[in-house]
């Protein structure tokens, strides 16, 4: 299908002529806007009933000065209030037509119309609001000016005179907020005042001077330099701190959306997900065998990965109950290293850098309660950019040296992300350790054999080298293997700290072949193909229904933007009757609801085939022509053999999954639920009560099963 072309209700084709698509934000003054000219809606309604309650009160009040003022002088017609009221009364009544007719007028036509005249008047009936509120402005200053003379002055010679004074006050307070709240506004919307990315990168070249590190971004991005520059010391971590701007400035490029198409373009992709669920979760999967063995241990090892989230997540996921706190408090009070309790201890699990880590280990002991405190090797809450907290822990439970890693959690965790940049893990490995004499004879043959064109994530391969050296430097592993030779080692994180523990086996079986990796919620851009295909040795990665970071990475954006284009362009609705219900569902009526189901971009088969229409050629020679296509972008994949554990009907189901199902991000209600550590464990849970119990009464039913 030509995407010059989209579809009815019924399949037939509509010409789309994307030249005159009414899309992107208007200019107010010649100022870039994040205001669509179908954004005023719901504000300008909102505007028209509040002016019309202020109008009523106004005119109330006026209407009971004029009769003060005709018993004689009084304070109303000395501070020219009589003349202020009626004022007050004309400007406001046009002001509220004018919002009556701005709010009938953007909801015309639909989110992208390809007609140029649907929504002409809105931008002239806007600057003439912008142009009047700057005359209510002066006129409430004037008025403001005049109330407090009267109300300093001793004319008010009645009671009633003086309570008129008193109204007219309370209704000037309550017009200044409202100013206010709409200045506060209009400034937030001004793309050219505040920008959506204040990193944006001039230049792609030239970096690694520190000197020239300014260069790079434009006036308002130094904000960004300034706040960040004390973890940017390095040109390395410069460097990366670029690719971050260039990352951004990628994400925020595109002038054809503002907030509100997001919005409606997300809710109407959630919405043809939901078409499309049945029809996808009656497709065959790949039978998976013997669930009970796959489950067997994943519970412990993501309790170790939610345990290294520290007090905050356990609170969090148990919705700050009363009894969640007596518990942390209770378990952080025989806790020898907190702060809160007794002196810091000096036990090598105690990091002096980060301060006392009494809560943490509360935590852990609370979330992994079969451990004891000298079962803990090392404990390190050190957190930075590109550096993440991770654990070392012997588990005689177990019987496994159990590495567990951190994932997202803080600013520089989130700046640790979005250095998304692969690059190979050879070359940063040579680079880093080829002037020091820190790797052993074994290591350094292993990694001369490995393969240049192994890539990984940048910042997550950085972080790993970072606990790589701590784990060198402090000899972890030699203490842990003098005590426990035959333990196997596990590493082990959620997030951030699945992608990292990754990278970090990759690290580690240079010299210890048998290490295992059990990444739970691993990003989806973390390793090209010729890493993936080594990571399924030795790498169990677990996913939880539409887990939004197991699809995200910058190939997965890129097809997100081009469907989110390409469901504004297909929708035949309004913008305000599709916000309307995906947001207030229980408010919008039952007909809009059933319209947004019929919708072109929701319902039509030509959209619910994937890759039918971002496979196809725009055809046009403008230069915004291409605005729907997919760029070319390298394909990044989640890591070793996936688990997929999801629910559907109120039950569980686990399979194998191949990795490119998570090369585009499904938009749904639970998407990012389904990634808090809660929910993997959660799900973890109900998979092995149901295939556990599920396996053995298969066995009791038949002895040789």
């Amino acid at each position: 299908m030509d995407l010059e072309s989209v579809f009815e209700g019924d399949g037939s084709e509509v010409p789309l002529n994307n030249q005159h698509l009414n899309r992107g934000g208007i200019k107010v003054f010649g100022l870039r806007s994040r205001l669509a000219s179908d954004d005023f809606v719901l504000p300008a309604w909102i505007a028209f009933l509040t002016r019309v309650i202020y109008l009523t009160t106004t005119l109330a009040i006026m209407v009971y000065s004029m009769q003060i003022v005709k018993l004689g002088e009084s304070c109303l017609n000395k501070f020219s209030l009589d003349i202020y009221m009626p004022t007050v009364v004309g400007l406001m009544s046009f002001n509220t037509m004018l919002c009556l007719f701005l709010a009938l007028s953007s909801g015309k036509g639909v989110i992208w119309d390809e007609n140029p005249k649907s929504r002409k008047f809105v931008s002239p009936l806007f600057h003439l609001c912008l142009v009047l509120g700057i005359a209510e402005i002066i006129l409430v200053t004037f008025g403001t000016k005049q109330i407090s003379g009267a109300l300093n002055s001793t004319c008010a010679e009645t009671q009633s005179e003086l309570n008129s004074m008193y109204v007219i006050l309370v209704l000037i307070i309550f017009k200044w907020l409202g100013i206010a709240i709409i200045v506060l506004i209009f400034i937030g919307s001004l793309k050219d005042l505040w920008p959506i990315c204040c990193c944006r990168s001039r230049a792609r070249g030239n970096r690694g001077q520190l000197g020239t590190m300014v260069e790079h971004v434009t006036d308002p991005g130094e904000c960004c330099f300034y706040i960040f520059k004390r973890c940017c010391v390095a040109s390395k971590q410069i460097d990366y701190f670029n690719d971050v701007a260039d990352l951004i400035n990628d994400i925020f490029e595109d002038e054809a959306f503002v907030p509100t198409d997001i919005a409606a373009a997300l809710i109407l992709l959630a919405e043809r997900n939901n078409c499309a669920q049945n029809l996808s979760d009656q497709e065959l999967r790949p039978n998976m065998k013997n669930k009970e063995i796959h489950l067997r241990y994943l519970e412990e090892y993501m309790a170790y990965s939610s345990a290294m989230y520290g007090a905050s997540m356990y609170l969090y996921d148990g919705k700050c109950s009363f009894k969640s706190c007596l518990e942390l408090a209770s378990k952080a009070s025989f806790c020898t290293s907190c702060c809160c309790c007794s002196k810091c201890s000096s036990q090598d699990y105690y990091n002096s850098e980060s301060g006392c880590s009494g809560c943490n280990l509360a935590t852990l002991k609370l979330m992994v309660p079969h451990i004891n405190e000298q079962d803990i090797i090392h404990m390190s809450t050190r957190n930075n950019f590109l550096e993440t907290p991770f654990l070392v822990v012997a588990d005689t439970k177990l019987q496994k040296i159990v590495i567990a890693i951190r994932g997202t959690l803080s600013l520089a965790d989130v700046m640790t992300d979005m250095v998304a940049r692969p690059k190979s893990l050879k070359t940063m490995l040579t680079e880093e350790f080829a002037n020091r004499n820190f790797l052993c004879a074994q290591e350094i043959s292993s990694l001369n054999e490995m393969a240049e064109d192994i890539e990984v994530h940048a910042g997550m391969a950085e972080a790993a080298i970072f606990i790589f050296q701590q784990i060198r430097e402090k000899h972890l592993l030699d203490k842990a293997y003098v005590e426990y030779p035959d333990f196997p080692l596990v590493v082990t994180g959620h997030s951030l700290g699945a992608g990292t523990a990754v990278i970090l086996s990759f690290m580690l079986r240079l010299k210890y072949n048998s290490v295992k990796c059990f990444a739970f919620g691993p990003p989806g851009g973390l390793l090209n193909s010729q890493a993936y295909a080594i990571s399924t040795t030795f790498v169990t990665s677990v996913v939880v229904g539409d887990d939004i970071i197991c699809r995200l990475s910058v190939k997965g954006y890129k097809k997100l933007a081009c469907n989110m284009k390409q469901a504004l362009v297909a929708c035949q609705l309004p913008k305000h009757k599709v916000l309307a219900t995906g947001l207030c569902n229980c408010l919008s009526p039952l007909t809009w609801k059933e319209r947004l189901q019929r919708d072109p971009s929701v319902a039509s088969q030509a959209f619910l085939e994937e890759g039918q229409i971002s496979s196809s050629n725009y055809g046009s020679s403008d230069s915004s022509s291409d605005f729907l296509r997919t760029p070319e972008v390298f394909e990044m994949l989640p890591p070793g053999k996936i688990i997929h554990i999801s629910e559907y009907q109120q039950q569980v189901s686990m399979c194998f999954r191949d990795p490119k199902d998570f090369n585009q991000i499904v938009v749904s209600a639970e998407m990012i639920n389904d990634h808090m550590p809660a929910s993997y464990q959660r799900m973890i849970s109900r998979a092995k009560q149901r295939f556990t119990h599920q396996n053995n009464a298969q066995q009791d039913l038949n002895p040789s099963v």
